[in-house]
């Protein structure tokens, strides 16, 4: 394939994946090129790989403004024509909250901490979200 043909194809690639919303498989299938060819562009492009880290961004962009309607409760017209305000989405909130307001203490995690010495586990400590700390020799 011609250097001019090649970066057509990556044009191509390039809005199919804006269009699929990142799916790969669906916009190599639009292209008509193989997963294998997408991820060598990926790999020796440095210029492609720009353009789809920017589409990914932009998906991510999306998505984090349809998650924003369901926290504040998405507005759907009624079939008598009225605007209906469904309430927010618990599930949303607490995903938003665990996963952009961590340095508030909404994490849902365990750390656990392992100190070796000759190949045998001395101690185990694992804190808990609520800060208690539990250790185990």
């Amino acid at each position: 394939m011609s250097n001019k043909a090649k970066q057509l194809k990556k044009s191509q690639l390039i809005d199919a994946m804006t269009a699929t919303m990142g799916n790969v498989s669906d916009a190599c299938d639009q292209v008509g090129i193989s997963r294998k060819t997408y991820y060598d562009y990926l790999k020796t492009d440095p210029e492609f790989k720009e353009a789809i880290d920017a589409v990914d961004a932009k998906t991510c962009d999306w998505v984090e403004s349809k998650m924003r309607e369901l926290i504040s409760g998405v507005k759907t017209l009624t079939a008598g024509g009225e605007v209906y305000q469904h309430p927010p989405c618990k599930t949303s909130i607490i995903f938003f909250a665990k996963t952009k307001m961590k340095d508030r203490g909404y994490v849902e995690r365990t750390e656990q901490v392992i100190e070796m010495g000759d190949d045998a586990i001395k101690k185990l400590a694992v804190e808990f979200i609520d800060g208690t700390k539990t250790n185990e020799k």
